[in-house]
């Protein structure tokens, strides 16, 4: 790895990506591993306690297929990153890009952990939480729920779903044994700029930690 350069926070993002296999130690279909392998590329001075870091940097990854399905992880952050991978590219995203305005059509990629959870109350008074992992065909409805209001979704071009898993053993902790995410492809229009862009910044849904979370967009014309 390189040292990257340190620029000062922004409104905008920074944008890192690199191959998968640029690091060749990590088992990137293990979302425990990737959160690590991702975290290492930061400051370990970041502010706030270990468990907060991550989303008070804004800190989020996904991992996308080029059209030859090599594997690219992309990672979105309020800070810099400290170590850069071997062929990683970093851009701090210009304001004019990341801008967008109320009635703009968009191209947008979202990847999510596509799950409800309600809490049961059974007769002798105790309650539990039921996870309920949707379908496929469930999975676009529920998200324009979840984009709203920031952004209107017209048309979904494409959908994946993939299931990561990672070892479980002593330093596991809360991670969960596994993570199914859906990365979606989607023609939208962007009916609250401001929500739409905390939603960019901030993340989408839950194991945002794990590969889950992260929304792109660009302006369609």
């Amino acid at each position: 790895m390189t040292t990257a350069t340190t620029t000062p926070q922004t409104t905008a993002p920074i944008w890192v990506s690199f191959p998968a296999h640029a690091l060749p130690d990590v088992d990137w279909t293990d979302h425990g591993a990737a959160h690590r392998a991702v975290m290492r590329l930061f400051s370990p001075h970041l502010p706030g306690s270990p468990r907060a870091r991550r989303a008070a940097g804004s800190i989020l990854y996904r991992i996308d297929l080029q059209p030859d399905n090599t594997p690219v992880v992309l990672v979105q952050s309020q800070h810099p990153v400290q170590l850069l991978p071997p062929a990683a590219r970093a851009l701090t995203v210009p304001q004019a890009r990341w801008d967008l305005r109320d009635g703009q059509q968009v191209m947008l990629r979202v990847a999510v952990n596509p799950l409800t959870r309600r809490t049961v109350k059974h007769d002798n008074g105790s309650r539990h939480e039921a996870v309920q992992i949707l379908l496929p065909d469930q999975v676009p409805p529920w998200l324009e729920g979840k984009l709203t209001p920031g952004v209107q979704i017209r048309t979904v071009l494409n959908q994946v779903r993939t299931t990561t898993r990672t070892r479980r053993g002593p330093a596991a902790g809360s991670t969960p044994p596994q993570i199914v995410v859906e990365t979606i492809d989607a023609i939208g229009v962007v009916t609250d700029a401001t929500q739409f862009a905390r939603m960019r910044r901030e993340g989408v849904g839950r194991a945002k930690a794990y590969g889950c979370g992260l929304l792109t967009a660009v302006a369609a014309s």
